[in-house]
């Protein structure tokens, strides 16, 4: 019998979850035999920029695209490998480094690419959950303010990735 894996991924709000290893508490109290591989990476999306590592699954010969959904892929088959353990689930958390105009608009395709591609590499016996772009407060609203952007543009950003997220989960 091998040990259920479950993968956090995605960006900063599984950062959050994994510095407060809520999942592996949670497993310990409920008596839940689970390993926890957890490859969050704040600030980082799905778009294939330059300037910063990204989740992009798909290889388009760029010398940036995808670094962190291939070093995912890695540490997942690395333990996959040893026998001891199947993959039981990958927890999607997104957070806003897709929350601008230009970035939000392609979000469906790019996210239904990643989870089509995890399903190539992985078949159809885990669970893909998604936990929904980061919640529009007041307190967000203030803090974009004060960053000095566009709280209306990335507010209309961030509903457009929820948007996705909804999309591609009922498709």
């Amino acid at each position: 019998m091998t040990t259920p894996l479950y993968v956090t991924a995605g960006q900063s709000n599984g950062v959050r979850i994994e510095r407060y290893e809520g999942f592996e508490e949670y497993a310990e109290r409920e008596g839940i035999d689970a390993a926890f591989l957890h490859t969050s990476v704040g600030g980082t999306g799905l778009a294939p920029l330059e300037n910063r590592p990204d989740w992009y699954p798909l290889d388009d010969a760029g010398p940036n695209a995808g670094e962190l959904y291939g070093a995912m892929l890695d540490e997942i088959n690395a333990l996959l490998e040893t026998g001891a353990y199947h993959l039981a689930g990958i927890f999607w958390l997104q957070d806003g480094a897709d929350a601008t105009p230009a970035l939000s608009l392609p979000y469906e395709e790019r996210f239904q690419a990643l989870v089509d591609s995890l399903i190539v590499e992985f078949g159809t016996e885990f669970t893909f959950t998604i936990a929904e772009a980061s919640e529009v407060t007041p307190r967000y609203l203030n803090l974009l303010q004060t960053e000095g952007e566009d709280a209306a543009a990335k507010v209309a950003a961030l509903e457009a990735i929820q948007a996705a997220q909804v999309s591609v989960a009922a498709a």
